[in-house]
């Protein structure tokens, strides 16, 4: 009787080499594409923003701190003074109808200190007539206020302490109707204050002077002119 053949074994199968797996191996997947990647920010642009951002961060900085620099120069400068005023011209050398009559005059003076030395940019003009000679006249002087470091209480004192002359080079214009002429020279000078008030920072005063100016001789309408003989002047004076 015949019988069926045994099963082939794994070995049979093989050819008789080793044995070989019963599932086959995986597939390998397929290739896939890397992920894109994100754009990087440059460190030289990071450095390029840095460098306006600071910039503006100095300028805030100093900005704030301008005000208050502002406020400690204002308290630490130098008094200023504005004086106005009027007075008289003794013009006896010039050839007026009555020299031994006194002209009007007006007087201004803008002035930096108030202590020891001081600087000051004046002017003077008489109010002649037509048949008179007028005086224009421009000055820049210095001023020393000898009494100014006087320590001692009382409204004498600080009148003392006002007392100041002054000294410094001077342009007049002469004229005599139409006609005119330049003369330059030296200023001489004298003042003294009456405080209005109690000492204070800001103070309103009276300030009551004299003045000449020695300058060189000039020809107008074949007249010689000539140094003027005193100005005398009153003045209110702003201090601050």
């Amino acid at each position: 009787m015949p019988t069926s053949a045994p099963p082939r074994s794994a070995r049979g199968r093989s050819g008789g080499g080793a044995p070989l797996p019963d599932d086959p191996p995986s597939p390998i997947p397929p290739n896939r594409p890397p992920p894109p990647s994100l754009p990087r920010v440059s460190r030289g642009g990071g450095d390029n923003l840095a460098a306006p951002l600071r910039l503006a961060v100095a300028i805030l900085l100093l900005a704030c701190a301008a005000p208050a620099r502002a406020q400690d120069l204002w308290y630490q400068r130098p008094k200023v003074q504005v004086a106005l005023g009027l007075g008289a011209s003794i013009d006896g050398n010039a050839p007026n109808p009555h020299p031994d009559r006194p002209l009007s005059a007006f007087y201004f003076g803008l002035g930096i200190g108030d202590g020891l030395l001081g600087l000051e940019l004046r002017s003077f003009a008489n109010g002649a007539t037509q048949m008179q000679l007028g005086r224009l006249s421009l000055e820049l002087v210095a001023v020393a206020r000898p009494l100014a470091r006087l320590t001692r209480e009382g409204y004498g004192f600080r009148v003392l302490r006002t007392a100041g002359l002054a000294l410094g080079p001077g342009l007049e214009r002469a004229s005599v109707s139409m006609q005119s002429g330049w003369r330059a020279g030296a200023l001489l000078g004298a003042h003294l204050d009456l405080p209005i008030g109690p000492a204070a920072p800001k103070e309103l005063r009276l300030r009551l002077g004299a003045r000449r100016l020695v300058a060189t001789h000039t020809s107008v309408a074949d007249i010689v002119v000539k140094d003027s003989t005193v100005e005398l002047y009153g003045q209110v004076a702003f201090v601050f």
